[in-house]
């Protein structure tokens, strides 16, 4: 066999392990019931692999598709635990199921990236479904806590001279839910029922960020997430301050500022601007 036509084997078998399971795989993959089975699967196993003394070719190609989709099924429902005790496994499941249909995995580079672009899938098909798309972006942010870099922290004396960015392991989100309250709830086990209201403008300000070697999801002031966005942005300091004025109280505004300053920077928060594009010139 020449080189592309192994080649093209290989295209052919990734693209059947990433068809939709069919019959009892299904319900081993806790996905809803669907087709009996997989005519073209069935085709190409007995067009390219060879029964054994107790399995026929489709099989033998099931027993690595369902293997296949429970890893991947299963990374996502790691990696967004809340989403899946406020969705219900089998909810949960069918929407994973969309998702690596919409999204192969192929396009991600490591099952750390996997969802990745679940809050937004969230958002395009079921936009009705705020607290889900907003609980879904605090456990993406959750996970890139985990693997994202520091930065190139920059130190208080330099706050006013240097080009500011945000340290990559933190994301702020401006909510209109409180994603954090039903994330510390589904941690605990609690109840589901109680959703809480959907405000008509953002209302509840979240950092995601990783302090150490430990990750932690903390509010934020609104003058305090204006600034952060600010910088987010591209905005200069003093930018960025004027931004947030208008959400500051009327007294002890500056005091509470320089508390802000101080806590962002000794969390490593604030990195240099410049640093951090320098590094995504060098990973393109």
């Amino acid at each position: 066999m020449r080189v592309d036509e192994l080649r093209a084997r290989q295209h052919e078998v990734l693209a059947a392990l990433a068809r939709p399971l069919t019959g009892a795989s299904r319900a081993r993959a806790a996905l809803p019931a669907g087709a009996a089975d997989d005519p073209a699967i069935a085709a190409l196993a007995a067009a390219l692999i060879a029964p054994s003394a107790t399995l026929d070719p489709a099989a033998r190609l099931e027993i690595y598709r369902r293997q296949c989709w429970l890893r991947l099924l299963g990374a996502l429902a790691d990696d967004f635990p809340a989403l899946r005790w406020l969705l219900g496994p089998t909810a949960f499941a069918a929407l994973a199921e969309r998702y690596l249909i919409a999204h192969p995995p192929a396009r991600a580079a490591g099952l750390a990236e996997l969802g990745a672009g679940l809050p937004a899938f969230i958002a395009t098909t079921t936009p009705a479904a705020l607290h889900a798309h907003e609980l879904a972006r605090l456990e993406a942010a959750w996970s890139r806590a985990f693997t994202a870099g520091d930065g190139a922290p920059v130190a208080a004396a330099d706050l006013a001279q240097a080009p500011l960015a945000l340290a990559p392991h933190l994301t702020i989100l401006a909510c209109r839910t409180a994603p954090d309250r039903l994330w510390q709830r589904a941690r605990a086990r609690g109840p589901r029922a109680r959703l809480g209201v959907v405000a008509a403008s953002p209302r509840v300000h979240v950092a995601v960020f990783r302090d150490h070697l430990a990750r932690d999801v903390v509010r934020l002031h609104p003058a305090a997430h204006a600034i952060l966005a600010g910088l987010t942005a591209g905005a200069g300091l003093g930018e960025a301050l004027e931004r947030a004025a208008p959400l500051l109280p009327a007294r002890g505004a500056a005091a509470r500022v320089r508390a802000w300053f101080r806590d962002w920077t000794a969390r490593g928060w604030l990195v240099s601007a410049a640093a951090e594009r320098g590094a995504e010139h060098l990973a393109e």
